[in-house]
């Protein structure tokens, strides 16, 4: 099914526009869709009506269109309705706000720098712990024209991110860091388990371990049987099952 994306883009800042159509993109493309994304369409310094006249073309090719959450704050909004084509609100498409990246609740895992040798400042791409994009900030004096090619390329996922071309560009990781009271609150057995103890056995862990420890939690939850107790917070870290 070929899906035509419509959102509220009017007196929102850019890296948020780009980066709450991509993510509706990525989701909707894993579940096997087709997906026309207007952001994809245009090209900066159009006018609003040329813009208009491209999507609506591509829209009438659409199979359905997605509405996201914001779209009915778009005063032109209802034009996709207005074609006829069957519009789905994005919650019976897409994950649940806790199970779509960039939610408030991301705990940000990997950062990435992109800097240019003919530009001052650098591009930054935070990641969280499923590997998904989960924001980008400009730093520097960057020119438009980049700006926007790099908000068209948006990699999703780190994994997209270290495959793009940047020609002359260096990219740099900083080292991933996850903190005890990251881990607590994840875990969440805060009832049964002692605070106390399991921070001084997560304390003697090396920090490549406590990532380990931390990115398996949700593994580890969804694999108990119904009916079966979690283990308590320090047993999870003595018996180390992320490297079973």
């Amino acid at each position: 099914m070929k899906v035509y994306l419509a959102g509220k883009v009017s007196g929102l800042p850019t890296v948020e526009v780009f980066i709450k159509f991509a993510q509706a993109e990525f989701w909707l493309r894993e579940k096997g869709y087709d997906i026309v994304n207007p952001l994809r369409l245009c090209s900066a310094g159009w006018t609003w009506e040329r813009c208009m006249k491209v999507c609506l073309t591509e829209m009438m090719g659409c199979d359905a269109i997605c509405l996201l959450r914001d779209w009915g704050g778009e005063p032109r909004g209802k034009a996709g309705v207005l074609c006829g084509k069957p519009a789905r609100a994005e919650d019976a498409l897409l994950p649940t706000e806790e199970a779509a990246p960039c939610s408030k609740r991301t705990i940000v895992m990997k950062k990435f720098t992109l800097t240019f040798p003919s530009y001052q400042g650098e591009i930054t791409f935070t990641y969280d712990d499923s590997d998904l994009l989960s924001g980008i900030a400009f730093g520097g004096d960057h020119p438009e024209w980049m700006k926007t090619a790099v908000l068209k390329t948006l990699p999703m996922t780190v994994e997209r991110l270290l495959n793009v071309n940047w020609r002359d560009g260096i990219l740099t990781e900083e080292a991933e860091k996850v903190t005890f009271q990251m881990f607590w609150d994840r875990y969440n057995d805060k009832a049964r388990s002692s605070k106390v103890k399991t921070e001084r056995v997560w304390n003697r862990m090396s920090e490549g371990e406590q990532v380990k420890a931390f990115r398996y939690i949700n593994r580890y939850k969804n694999s108990i049987p119904q009916g079966v107790c979690m283990k308590y917070a320090t047993t999870y870290l003595n018996d180390q099952m992320w490297n079973n």
